[in-house]
């Protein structure tokens, strides 16, 4: 079952990393169309010290698979290191957690074999992600298949190092919790010291301890350089040693480190299947929020500096094609340079909301699927047999996973709007929190779209969810080269938001869509609460 599982995940999340991969190849060869305009960018953001600190080197920018690997590379990079370490704490730490490690123990296994068999399937959930990665690469940028296959081979390797790692904390941690809360650490400390090292202060040997800098080295879009993938390759293996060496001689639900608050823990948020359910989602929420406030943060704190490589022709036309507004137009020659620098600055902003709704949504997707996981898992039996109601127990998960959704919409505009102020722009706090909070609606018809096919169709919930999001992000990306008309782009709930804080928000299809969401969650809840229960 949890090979079963990661496969298809993976298969999502490759289709999602090929989506954005290609969409910033065709999105580059449809703004820069001249040698010119290609220089005169990778020029500007070449000596950005910021950017490049952030986000990495930037050699080849004047080519398509230049630009591609420095805007799509560390994006990628910090999700698939989250993904390694939230899936293996989740199947091995997790699994232990909740009781069901000692039922997998029951038949023929042992503790190591089963440790092994985990990890392996975590592992073949990163095929699908490095193959639909290879193809998105190719058909976006142009590249080779070798160079497509490298640069998806580093997303691979990075997922690998971080199983690795989040294997090993679920030996030595007591709870999932802590467990990952070691792995993540190790993550942040991992980029942080990758930023020093491209900061330019004389640090760049900090490159060479941080995996997020030999995937730098490796630069496999431009000038390929494999050997450093011998690093990753090793700490992967190194770990994997180690929690053999612990597995077969630990207690099951035992850690090697101890937690002050585990039995505080047990108590917490269990008085009714609800309340434990809301405890069940923290980590998840968490990992989310951590996301969306250090992405959010970033684009806030580099938008003054990074905006002024971008033409306000070129920023407009994103905008135009990725929301629903048509006005973001380049400035008449007669305007002020200050005026169109604010435009671009503006701009900037509102595209860095519209792809915190993006994430948001994913999110969104992520918090149904769990939902579907308590039934297909036989977890739900329990909870329902108790004095709450199917409807009751439905509709708090679906609340629960609004208000999540909901503060990540705030803590999206909150970290945005901080970065803003601490490089001297002042934004409106009220404004970008509205803002924020009307750009959850795609999410809220995910949510929505989900509960309905749980209540009637649960079994194709999770995956249709994803995919909805997943179409949306692909129509988004193609009607950013251009070619589509607008009531294709329509289709997706993204092109309804307006660029704030570019332009005043339209609260009409925010509601119109939180509407449609609601009537679908009902309608959900109200079949949930007639089927029978249904397993994978």
């Amino acid at each position: 079952m949890i090979l079963k599982r990661n496969l298809r995940n993976g298969a999502i999340w490759g289709v999602g990393f090929a989506i954005y991969v290609a969409s910033n190849g065709l999105t580059y060869k449809s703004l820069y169309k001249t040698k010119a305009s290609r220089t005169a960018l990778a020029v500007t953001f070449g000596n950005n010290r910021t950017m490049n600190a952030l986000f990495g080197p930037s050699p080849g920018m004047d080519t398509v698979a230049g630009f591609t690997y420095f805007k799509a590379s560390m994006t990628i990079l910090v999700i698939a290191g989250i993904w390694g370490l939230l899936s293996s704490t989740k199947y091995l730490r997790g699994e232990e957690d909740a009781g069901r490690w000692d039922l997998m123990l029951a038949g023929h296994s042992t503790p190591l074999r089963q440790t092994v068999k985990v990890i392996g399937s975590v592992l073949a959930g990163i095929i699908p992600i490095v193959l639909f990665m290879t193809i998105g690469t190719v058909v976006g940028t142009d590249a080779s298949l070798l160079l497509a296959f490298w640069f998806a081979l580093t997303a691979g390797l990075m997922m690998a190092m971080f199983v690795s790692i989040g294997a090993l904390v679920s030996q030595l941690g007591s709870t999932r919790r802590q467990a990952t809360l070691i792995a993540s650490a190790i993550l942040v400390v991992a980029y942080l010291l990758r930023t020093v090292a491209e900061s330019g202060i004389g640090l760049s040997w900090l490159d060479w301890l941080s995996p997020f800098g030999w995937m730098d080295y490796v630069n496999p879009m431009v000038s390929p350089n494999p050997v450093w993938f011998t690093p990753a390759i090793g700490l992967t293996l190194l770990g994997i040693a180690a929690v053999i060496a612990i597995a077969g001689n630990r207690d099951a639900g035992a850690g090697l480190l101890r937690s002050h608050d585990r039995h505080n823990q047990r108590r917490v948020f269990i008085s009714d299947p609800r309340t434990l359910a809301l405890r069940l989602s923290v980590i998840s929420f968490l990992s989310w929020a951590l996301g969306v406030v250090v992405y959010s943060l970033i684009v806030g704190s580099i938008a003054k500096s990074a905006s002024k490589s971008l033409p306000i022709d070129s920023i407009s036309k994103i905008l135009d094609k990725t929301s629903g507004s048509s006005s973001v137009t380049a400035p008449s020659p007669g305007n002020a340079a200050a005026s169109s620098s604010h435009e671009v600055l503006m701009s900037f902003y509102a595209l860095g909301l519209v792809a915190s709704s993006i994430f948001i949504a994913v999110a969104a997707a992520g918090f149904l699927t769990s939902i579907r996981q308590e039934e297909s898992e036989g977890r739900l039996h329990q909870a329902l047999s108790g004095r709450i109601s199917r409807t009751g127990w439905l509709a708090s998960r679906a609340l629960s996973a609004l208000a999540m959704i909901a503060m990540l919409g705030f803590l999206a505009a909150v970290s945005l709007w901080a970065g803003a102020n601490a490089t001297g722009v002042r934004l409106g706090f009220g404004p970008m929190v509205s803002a924020g909070l009307v750009d959850v609606a795609p999410a809220a018809i995910a949510i929505g779209f989900g509960l309905m096919l749980f209540g009637f169709v649960p079994r194709i919930a999770s995956t249709a969810t994803y995919s909805l999001v997943a179409v949306w992000i692909l129509i988004e990306a193609l009607e950013g080269i251009g070619g589509w008309g607008h009531w294709m782009a329509d289709l997706s709930a993204f092109h309804q938001l307006a660029a704030a804080p570019y332009q005043p928000i339209n609260v009409v299809p925010a509601i119109a869509m939180f509407g449609i969401a609601l009537v679908a969650g009902v309608a959900g809840v109200a079949s949930f609460s007639k089927r029978d229960l249904v397993g994978d």
